[in-house]
């Protein structure tokens, strides 16, 4: 039977490309480069326009960085299924790609499109299941003597506070539930559940506060997309080795 934990994975791999690009109804188009020119000139924000051929198909792109016509090359083309896990790492080497569905370009996406909302759900799942295995490994290890291996004092006191007020209305949980995701990760590096750099948590915190936030978004600049690719990285590489051999591990 598969688990929840392996639903919320194959779940996340099934966005892709074809569910937020920019339908090739939408885009704004040119004949000519002549034409291509003018429009750039009206959309200062556009990195290219797509050329249309006789057929009214989509056939090559004008270019502004190089102010001349591009025929497509293999890495301009990504096909509609692409996930949207993998679309960030080809977008982390290129700003745009054009979408081909059925032999015919159909859509294209550049990567300020990921800040729509759908991308965040995909890494929200892979991180969820992340975080479940996590605390099902470590739940049971954590207590109150050993929570200074972790916390500071401060927040020691806020957890200790928060438990005890549990404890008075009768709805106590276990400390790994008063815990945030950043805390429960240092807590299996502690027990040695996973083997992470201090750089790598600190991604995953920071991608996992920005999907949590409607208003954060998850990329400002090209250079964001490093952040949200590794962090989707070593989601998955924990995740498969948890479930392939029973441990949380993960290979730089």
């Amino acid at each position: 039977m598969m688990c929840f934990d392996d639903t919320l994975e194959r779940l996340a791999l099934t966005f892709s490309v074809r569910d937020f690009m920019i339908a090739k109804d939408d885009l704004v188009c040119a004949s000519s480069d002549d034409i291509a020119r003018i429009e750039l000139e009206k959309h200062p924000a556009f990195d290219v326009i797509p050329l249309i051929d006789k057929n009214g198909e989509i056939s090559a792109y004008f270019e502004r960085e190089r102010n001349k016509r591009r025929s497509f090359r293999q890495g301009d083309i990504v096909s509609d299924s692409t996930s949207i896990l993998s679309l960030v790492s080809i977008l982390r080497s290129r700003k745009f790609c054009f979408v081909l569905a059925k032999d015919k370009i159909v859509g294209y996406i550049h990567f300020s499109d990921l800040n729509r909302g759908i991308v965040k759900l995909p890494y929200f799942l892979i991180l969820e299941d992340l975080e479940c295995r996590l605390v099902e490994r470590i739940g049971h290890e954590i207590h109150e003597d050993n929570l200074q291996a972790v916390l500071d004092p401060e927040r020691i006191k806020q957890v200790k506070d928060r438990m005890q007020r549990m404890k008075d209305t009768r709805s106590e949980l276990r400390w790994v539930n008063l815990l945030y995701f950043k805390e429960i990760v240092e807590f299996a590096i502690y027990f040695k559940i996973v083997q992470l750099e201090a750089a790598q948590v600190e991604i995953l915190a920071q991608i996992r506060n920005s999907i949590c936030h409607a208003d954060r978004p998850l990329i400002e600049k090209h250079e964001d997309l490093r952040s949200l690719d590794e962090a989707g990285h070593i989601c998955l590489s924990l995740i498969e080795s948890d479930a392939c051999d029973g441990r949380l591990a993960h290979e730089a």
